[in-house]
């Protein structure tokens, strides 16, 4: 998976589920994206969600990880918003 492919699905993936984070936060994030710093917006979307204790629904998470792998991220980021049921 190429670099545009990532920011575009990661794009996506913020747009379509912003749980409960702030508009100014997504902001932010987005702009990672565009600025071609798209694993610090996942580091930083990962945070948001987990430091607001959003229920992230296990597609997302999958997506999380799909596009993390790609980048060689940690996958605490997106393991830790796995919440007990």
């Amino acid at each position: 998976m190429d670099l545009l492919e990532i920011e575009r699905r990661l794009k996506a993936l913020v747009l379509r589920f912003t749980g409960n984070i702030e508009q100014k936060r997504i902001a932010m994030i987005l702009e990672d994206i565009g600025y071609g710093e798209p694993g610090i917006a996942l580091e930083n979307y990962c945070t948001n969600l987990y430091d607001n204790e959003v229920n992230v629904p296990d597609d997302i998470i999958k997506e999380l990880r799909t596009l993390g792998t790609a980048m060689r991220l940690d996958p605490d980021y997106w393991e830790s918003l796995r919440r007990p049921s």
